[in-house]
Order: C-alpha cells, then structure tokens, then sequence
C-alpha cells in the first residue's frame, strides 16, 4: 500500500470512520471536514485494544475532552481530530496488511521500534512528519529493507 492508497475495511479501518464506502481521498477529506461521528472514536480504540490515554494523546486531546465529545448525542470531531483519528486508522490498516495479523500489528504500534529512534510508532501519529515516518518505516518491513 502506497501512502496515497485509501486503505480498506478487511484490514483494521474502522466502518465507523468512513461510514459508507469512500472512493476517494477527496470523499475522506469532505466526510473529515464534515465532521466525522465519535462512534469512529469508540470503534478505533475498539479496534486497537487502545486505552483512553493512548487514544487521547493520539489525538492530541484530554481524556475529558473525548468524554465530554462523547457525552454529548450526534457528537461530531473537529476536523483537527477527525483528521488525527483518520491518520491513526490508515497507519493501522497498513501495519495489519505488513504484518498479516492484527494483534502483531497492534503489538508493533506500541512497541518501540529501533527504526524510529527506539520511539513507539503510536506515540510518532499526532504529526504528519511522524506518521510519514512511521509510514516509510513499515514500507521497507513490508519490503524486507527494516532499518
């Protein structure tokens, strides 16, 4: 998977998130600016066996910031977090494709990884410069060149 492929359901990305079928990263952009249901939220961190911490410092938000969202009937993430939420879940559904199994996947985003400074590839996502890190480093796994 190239980093400008949208990735698909049978890996890890979250039904919640892109709610119908998107056919392009202009449909991602305008369902993310539109505002994304927190249901996305309580999937991913379903998804990824997350802790309410873990996924909060993902998106770069408090704990009871995601609470408070949550409390609140037809809740709707900002775009900042829309965007953070979708990132995570694209990251995701390419380490599953890499790896072939799902917990592996999870377990490696947790992991700290050599490649990356000994840094936990989880903790790279709130940025775009992490996440294209992160990226390139499961690109070289998927083609044996792990650095």
């Amino acid at each position: 998977m190239t980093s400008n492929e949208i990735p698909r359901m049978g890996t890890l990305h979250s039904s919640a998130l892109m709610e119908t079928s998107a056919h392009s990263r202009l449909d991602i952009a305008e369902r993310i600016e539109a505002g994304l249901s927190f249901s996305a939220v309580v999937e991913t961190k379903r998804e990824l066996g997350l802790t309410d911490q873990d996924l909060a410092d993902v998106l770069d938000v408090s704990t009871k910031t995601l609470q408070r969202i949550g409390s609140r009937p037809d809740a709707r993430l900002s775009l900042t977090v829309g965007d953070r939420l979708y990132r995570l879940s694209r990251v995701a559904s390419f380490a599953v494709e890499v790896f072939g199994d799902r917990q592996r996947a999870r377990e490696w985003l947790r992991e700290p990884q050599f490649g990356l400074g000994m840094r936990a590839p989880l903790h790279l996502l709130r940025t775009d410069a992490g996440t294209q890190e992160v990226w390139d480093l499961l690109g070289r796994i998927q083609y044996g060149v792990y650095s």
